[in-house]
């Protein structure tokens, strides 16, 4: 990441802002000027000048801000010096404020708030086009890509739940399910009703095949039951 400077639009933006702060003290201060300070007059007007353009110069110079694909990072200050991280996904909005005296310098007033209360965690007095766009950009993407793996992991459990049953276990659960209990049942007593209308020669011809069937239907099981506890 590459340290980078607001516009210098800033550098006048800031010397205004000392001005209209301090526009009452000074007007009084000139005004009990006493006659043999008149002369000095010109003099004091400009040491305010330096002054206040010196501090917004510092001011723009100790402000820095640096970026990656993740996060934006601000510094600020000199003694008191404040350092503010803002992940890109975390940005609830961006506040552009272009008045007409910025439209000349193509710069901006940026606020970005993370919190959605209307309490900016950081602002830019005055960014380029260029470096708002790139911003607001780097906002876009990362919340797209956040909303992309939010939308891919559901879709990823659901298919590993459904390869997680094998075919022997659907063969197992047919075998040893209930669910056939009923047809068994049914079978049963739909031969206890027929039993007595059978010839005999035909009823010892289907206790043979089906005796026969039922030894082979339990070594089925039992081989099945053993190869499914393996």
């Amino acid at each position: 990441m590459t340290k980078q400077h607001q516009s210098w639009f800033a550098i006048v933006v800031n010397f205004f802002s000392h001005i209209k702060i301090m526009i009452w003290p000074i007007i009084l201060g000139l005004f009990n000027i006493k006659n043999d300070g008149v002369i000095f007059l010109p003099l004091i007007v400009l040491g305010i000048f330096v002054v206040f353009i010196g501090s917004a110069w510092i001011q723009w110079l100790f402000f820095t801000f640096e970026f990656d694909d993740n996060e934006l990072s601000v510094k600020q200050g000199i003694f008191n010096k404040k350092q503010v991280h803002v992940p890109f996904e975390r940005i609830q909005t961006i506040s552009r404020t272009m008045p007409f005296y910025y439209q000349p310098f193509q710069s901006v007033r940026l606020q970005i708030d993370t919190s959605g209360q209307g309490k900016p965690e950081v602002v830019f007095d005055a960014l380029s086009l260029t470096q708002a766009d790139i911003i607001e950009q780097k906002r876009r993407s990362a919340q797209n890509k956040k909303t992309s793996v939010e939308e891919i992991r559901p879709k990823q459990s659901i298919s590993e739940l459904r390869y997680h049953v094998t075919n022997r276990d659907l063969m197992l659960y047919a075998v040893t399910s209930l669910s056939g209990l009923g047809g068994f049942l049914a079978l049963f007593t739909l031969w206890t009703q027929i039993d007595d209308i059978l010839p005999k020669h035909l009823k010892a011809t289907v206790t043979d095949f089906v005796n026969h069937q039922s030894m082979i239907v339990l070594s089925s099981l039992i081989v099945i039951g053993l190869f499914g506890r393996l």
